[in-house]
């Protein structure tokens, strides 16, 4: 994955989910978690199969469901995102997590794509640009933003090209 991958799966998404898809929604905020479910659901094909509040239920809804992609918080109460995130591998290897988080350190958005998210975003995102990550990682794709993107690459230290803290 590089930076121009990036950009050519960016210009070549539309913004637009045609495809029916199984969303999860993974927050402990429930009044985010409720916004988000309401704003997805309105001029998509996207079903969302239910929000969970902590890591806990992420892994209980998983197994009881049909899950396509998780929208998946990292800091939640029980088993936090990053750590749901092992055990949903174990679980079901074919579902795509996208984490929503509003942490955007380098070194938690690698940890996270190391762990098995196809894509990250920063909380600051509007209802577009998640539309535009789902259609990147249904695809096959790995999705960051402009922020966590540009907090990569301001961790990238060009004189001794090698990251600063990993």
């Amino acid at each position: 994955f590089t930076i121009f991958e990036h950009k050519i799966l960016w210009k070549n998404s539309q913004n637009k989910v045609n495809i029916s898809m199984k969303v999860l929604i993974a927050e402990d905020h429930m009044i985010t978690a409720r916004l988000l479910e309401r704003m997805l659901k309105a001029d998509t094909d996207l079903e969302i199969v239910g929000v969970a509040s902590n890591g806990k239920q992420v892994l209980s809804m998983v197994k009881e469901n049909e899950v396509d992609i998780i929208l998946m918080d990292i800091n939640m109460p029980f088993l936090d995102g990053l750590h749901a995130m092992e055990k949903i591998s174990y679980i079901n290897p074919n579902i795509k997590i996208i984490v929503v988080s509003g942490y955007t350190e380098a070194w938690i958005i690698k940890f996270s794509i190391s762990s098995g998210a196809q894509g990250y975003l920063s909380k600051r995102v509007n209802v577009g640009e998640i539309l535009e990550a789902i259609n990147v990682v249904r695809e096959g794709g790995t999705y960051l933003d402009e922020f966590s993107l540009n907090a990569i690459v301001d961790d990238y230290d060009i004189k001794d090209n090698r990251y600063a803290y990993t």
